[in-house]
């Protein structure tokens, strides 16, 4: 009589493994591991936290010796290209003066760059072979009002093959981040970061701690035990996008405005070979930036005049690091400093703007409604507020919402016959004093505060 057909086996279940294993000899730690190392994927992922278990060993770390030994069984033949380039410093000296004028043709021969950008660039290139001699390594943020003005060949046809160890990604998720740079400590170059950066708070925290050296570090829980683990962030980063990102990111940027190159404005095309090309001046870089590190760790550079201390801070390694390679360079990066931060000062912040602008249209006045303060503001020229909302003029509930921040509130005022709501010069007086820049006349506020 023919028995009952034997049940099909699942000959990755967990406990048929286990009553296999207990059948025959017992099996060393390295013997259990190559043979967990032959599942598939799935299987091994089911059977993984008991196997772990009984050989006395976290997940993980079983996790890891297995992905060791499958990575020797296929004799490496699927280990993928190093994220970054690694380079050996030139034989000789190097003077860097002369680098950063290679720096600076190799830049100016394919691109048509805005003001003081063919200064700045060649110094935040060179300084990324030398950035751990600061306290602070600002972030290059590069941005334009549209597309097709030259984000993507500057950020990953030219930087990429000139900084130190380049790497380029047009999306990245915060833990990405923090690991590649604990990994390999590359130059970050970021395209396309308008896709991905404005909404994400946590990519946006994670970049902007790494400004500091001091604070450039996340932590973060890792493995089955959920160890806290610090996270290293300190590495250059350059940022691609269309339009400027929330101001935490821009106060810790040299930003560069980039346009559509005119049609007189002839360049040459990036030929193929470019990066290779850029081999031996990736080198020179290396050298420079060996031996010039102890000199840059102690400089104290001379800084131009500046109310923005932060913006100081972003720039000082510059200033040093054109300092020291001399030559025309330091008036260079004085002359770049001026024109790129003046253009800063244009856009940086709508609530500076919006003082300057109250203060001139207070004139000598005490008190103005509301009504007529806005209706003032609106007829300034070249200012932002008859088109403020949508192409539809600065109203009084928007003005009081630009004032807010600074404390500013409107109230009943009676002036001549007419009691509506509206703002006294002494009102401002202290936001005026913080915020602007000194006006002939504003001695005897000043008075008044001190």
């Amino acid at each position: 009589m023919t028995g009952a057909a034997a049940p099909d086996l699942d000959p990755f279940d967990p406990d048929i493994l286990e009553q296999e294993a207990d059948d025959g000899p017992r099996e060393s730690l390295q013997e259990a591991i190559t043979r967990l190392a032959a599942l598939p994927p799935l299987p091994y992922e089911r059977v993984r936290a008991a196997e772990a278990k009984q050989l006395g060993i976290r997940a993980s770390i079983l996790d890891r010796e297995v992905a060791l030994v499958r990575k020797a069984q296929a004799g490496g033949e699927d280990e993928p290209p190093p994220l970054v380039a690694e380079v050996h410093p030139w034989v000789e000296a190097v003077d860097g003066s002369a680098l950063l004028a290679e720096i600076q043709t190799n830049l100016t021969r394919h691109m048509a760059l805005p003001e003081g950008a063919a200064e700045v660039l060649p110094i935040w290139i060179l300084g990324t072979y030398c950035f751990d001699a600061f306290r602070i390594w600002p972030k290059l943020l590069l941005t334009s009002p549209e597309k097709r003005c030259g984000k993507s060949t500057l950020l990953s046809g030219l930087l990429a093959p000139m900084v130190q160890r380049g790497l380029v990604a047009s999306s990245i998720s915060p833990a990405a981040v923090y690991r590649v740079i604990e990994a390999c400590k590359p130059t970050l170059l970021l395209d396309e970061a308008d896709r991905f950066l404005a909404h994400n708070e946590e990519l946006n925290g994670v970049i902007n701690s790494g400004h500091t050296r001091s604070g450039a570090f996340v932590i973060r829980t890792v493995g089955d035990e959920h160890e806290p683990r610090r996270f290293s962030t300190w590495a250059p980063m350059a940022i691609a996008m269309i339009k400027l990102p929330q101001g935490t990111l821009i106060d810790r940027s040299i930003v560069i405005r980039l346009r559509r190159r005119l049609p007189g404005e002839q360049v040459e095309k990036l030929p193929l070979t470019f990066e290779d090309s850029c081999l031996a001046l990736r080198r020179k870089a290396k050298r420079w930036g060996d031996d010039h590190l102890s000199v840059l760790r102690g400089a104290q550079p001379r800084l131009p005049p500046s109310g923005n201390d932060r913006t100081l801070d972003n720039w000082s390694p510059l200033f040093a690091i054109a300092e020291v390679a001399g030559g025309d360079w330091p008036r260079a990066v004085r002359a770049a400093f001026s024109q790129i931060t003046a253009s800063d000062d244009e856009d940086d912040a709508i609530g500076p703007t919006i003082l300057a602008d109250i203060r001139q249209v207070f004139g000598t006045r005490e008190r103005m409604h509301s009504t007529d303060l806005v209706a003032d503001l609106v007829a300034l020229e070249e200012r932002p507020w008859p088109e403020w909302r949508q192409g539809k003029p600065l109203t009084t509930t928007g003005l009081s919402r630009l004032l807010k921040p600074f404390r500013i509130k409107a109230r009943q005022l009676r002036i001549g016959p007419t009691n509506r709501n509206g703002y006294e010069r002494k009102d401002f007086i202290d936001a005026f004093a913080r915020y602007l820049p000194a006006a002939t006349g504003d001695d005897h506020d000043l008075q008044g505060i001190l």
